[in-house]
């Protein structure tokens, strides 16, 4: 295949934008969590920060590692949601860990990781799989 400067382009801002919905995803989950538990992220942006930051860190360092973002078009396949669930699975933990340390507010119950790791594996899912609909229907369409 011949090297096409505007393919790479749409290729470089694909990525971004996967890796940016996946940021508003995770931070989106975090944040109605700490509301329907009560917690006003608004009157308290510190602690809503401490409670999101983990999890980001932590997904910017698995999906790197886990080379998420480097296909030209992954979400074709089934594998590459697998591996999605996979650096999610392991995203979730790291940002559980971080939130444990003595540095950031943790000490969190095990039905909550559990919850939490779920509902996040659906809203990721979710959105690779809505966002590969919605370039398929712009396809057809352009």
């Amino acid at each position: 295949m011949a090297f096409s400067p505007g393919r790479s382009s749409t290729v470089r801002r694909d990525r971004h934008l996967r890796l940016g919905l996946d940021l508003i995803a995770i931070t989106g989950l975090v944040l109605v969590g700490q509301y329907s538990h009560g917690m006003s992220p608004v009157s308290a942006p510190i602690d809503a920060a401490r409670a999101v930051v983990p999890f980001l860190v932590a997904w910017l360092v698995v999906s790197s590692v886990g080379g998420l973002y480097e296909n030209d078009s992954p979400q074709r396949s089934i594998k590459y949601l697998g591996w999605l669930a996979i650096c999610w699975l392991a995203a979730a933990n790291l940002g559980f860990l971080l939130r444990g340390s003595p540095f950031l507010p943790g000490g969190v119950p095990w039905e909550f990781t559990a919850v939490f790791t779920g509902l996040g594996l659906c809203f990721l899912l979710g959105i690779h799989v809505g966002y590969e609909l919605y370039r398929s229907v712009v396809a057809t369409e352009g």
